[in-house]
């Protein structure tokens, strides 16, 4: 009797956010248009999604620092999307307004519960094929991390060439006025305004800025895909699985969101490929590391800050999450 009394308060918990987080997605899309998720019957089958995905986390086998680092996602992710929200819609985040942070607790629960399973996901080793494991490990040495590389950028080149000399758009323009006319502002880093004014602005000039975007864009297409080869090659060396590292370079080499964001001028691509880097020598403190490492862990802190003004604020909330997965991080 009190199983039954336990698992019936249980299933009314589970409802009562699935129908909390529902109400939640409307307020957390961007419009003001109140008719796009207002058919019933689309949030029925928004509520019965919802309900299985909150019902399967509740039931998963969970340790105190999962809780935790869960519920620290889960809160980040929903205030980002409601402080989004209110930026596009109103132009003004609204963060001291008691209605957006009663907002933010309506859609927690679902990604929380949504980051509860993710953790909880488990990959079967499989060893039965030894030129698997062979490749494998291959991936995993410095060669393979240059073949890596290599790999990479051969599997990019036609994007290269397609759109050649890159794709000159996002603030790239704004950044190269500022620096040819001597007005740097803040708004954007400062290293980056330098890079792309120097190759596109004084490298290309101006009857072949084409030369000087292409110099850029091969260096962005060099250090982004280095840093994709890093990723790779640190799953290689740590995960138990091979599908992973597989599945993943695969991902980088064919999907053309990655070779194309290559050759663009916005500064989240450098700022994305040091910040990999960045976490990678980050997971290294975990074991002993040496001078060098630390020298380089250093050096690759300060251009990851540099290349882009809000990355502090990423810095600071990857350290608090992997200071509690990194005794327990298991690929």
């Amino acid at each position: 009797m009190t199983s039954l009394d336990k698992e019936n308060k249980r299933s009314l918990i589970v409802v009562t956010l699935s129908l909390i987080s529902v109400i939640g997605i409307n307020i957390t899309i961007k419009t003001n248009d109140k008719t796009i998720f207002g058919n019933s019957l689309y949030s029925l089958l928004a509520f019965i999604a919802i309900f299985l995905v909150i019902n399967k986390s509740s039931k998963i086998p969970r340790t105190k620092r999962k809780n935790v680092i869960s519920l620290i996602l889960g809160i980040t992710i929903s205030i980002c999307l409601i402080l989004g929200r209110n930026t596009l819609l109103f132009d003004d985040t609204q963060i001291f307004k008691l209605k957006t942070w009663l907002k933010v607790l309506m859609v927690t629960p679902l990604w929380v519960a949504i980051d509860l399973m993710l953790f909880s996901i488990k990959i079967k080793v499989n060893y039965h094929n030894p030129y698997i494991l062979k490749l494998k490990n291959y991936f995993s040495t410095k060669k393979g991390l240059f073949t890596l590389w290599v790999l990479t950028i051969i599997c990019w080149l036609p994007y290269l060439i397609i759109f050649f000399p890159g794709i000159y758009g996002y603030d790239g323009p704004f950044q190269v006025q500022q620096f040819l006319t001597h007005k740097i502002t803040t708004h954007h880093p400062f290293l980056h305004t330098a890079l792309l004014g120097i190759t596109v602005g004084k490298l290309g000039g101006d009857s072949k800025w084409w030369l000087g975007l292409f110099i850029y864009s091969c260096i962005q297409l060099l250090i982004f895909s280095f840093s994709l080869s890093y990723l790779v090659n640190y799953i290689s060396k740590h995960t138990k699985s091979f599908c992973l590292p597989i599945i993943t370079l695969l991902t980088f080499l064919f999907v053309p969101f990655y070779p194309i964001m290559a050759i663009t001028t916005t500064k989240n691509v450098i700022f994305s490929a040091l910040f990999i880097i960045l976490e990678i020598q980050l997971f290294s403190f975990y074991n002993k590391i040496s001078r060098k490492q630390e020298l380089l862990f250093l050096i690759v802190s300060f251009l990851a800050m540099a290349f882009l003004k809000q990355s502090l604020y990423v810095y600071i909330i990857s350290v608090i999450i992997l200071a509690f997965l990194l005794p327990e991080m298991s690929i």
